[in-house]
């Protein structure tokens, strides 16, 4: 996993894999997965580790290449370290959410364009870089925060309180009400969010584009 952070993509992956191994330049991280965790993590970048060529069957990279200053040469080190059939994950921030080309909220216009983002990516410009950088496969969007969240930028122009909260399922209902009141309320809500998170990925808006593919020369 390139850009591993803490690890915990990684953990999770423990019983699923024979082997793991992280890239991650924040000291602090490092330093926790050293202590805590079980898997091999490297302070530099891959084409810098002594790893071989074609060692990988799987590498996965999640809202990292948006940070890098050439995407194209770091897609290129990666395709060198897979194996022939290897694959890779890649995730960004769509610049198609749905709350800048739906709602056009210039609040969340402002939050979404960070200076440590150096390039903004949709389906198409992902899938052109991808293919001249030796990959194909398939595109779709994840929609990661509820639609409370979305309500609260339309309405508040400001996201919720945490980005925790903005991900879990809509908790809106008082403890104060009886079990079945709250579960009926809770079944609404969640089953209004679960089709809001659809509606957005079946039109490809959601926050975040996930490529999953291999590469091809």
């Amino acid at each position: 996993d390139v850009g591993c952070s803490s690890g915990y993509f990684l953990h999770l992956m423990e019983k699923y894999v024979k082997k793991r191994v992280g890239i991650e330049f924040n000291k602090n991280d490092i330093a926790f997965i050293k202590k805590n965790l079980s898997f091999d993590v490297y302070d530099k970048s891959i084409e810098n580790t002594n790893l071989p060529n074609e060692y990988f069957d799987l590498i996965t990279s999640f809202h990292v290449l948006e940070h890098i200053s050439d995407p194209r040469a770091f897609l290129n080190n990666i395709r060198s370290f897979l194996k022939k059939d290897g694959h890779l994950i890649i995730e960004v921030p769509n610049l198609n959410d749905s709350l800048m080309s739906v709602y056009n909220n210039k609040e969340y216009a402002d939050f979404w364009y960070r200076d440590p983002h150096l390039f903004n990516f949709t389906i198409s410009s992902l899938k052109k870089l991808l293919n001249q950088s030796g990959f194909d496969g398939e595109f779709q969007t994840i929609q990661r925060y509820n639609v409370i969240n979305h309500i609260n930028w339309i309405l508040n122009g400001k996201p919720q309180k945490s980005a925790d909260l903005g991900m879990l399922k809509p908790d809106l209902i008082s403890d104060k009400v009886d079990n079945e009141t709250k579960k009926a309320f809770d079944g609404f809500f969640n089953k209004f969010n679960d089709e809001y998170k659809k509606l957005l990925n079946d039109n490809k808006l959601g926050d975040s584009i996930l490529f999953i593919g291999k590469k091809i020369f």
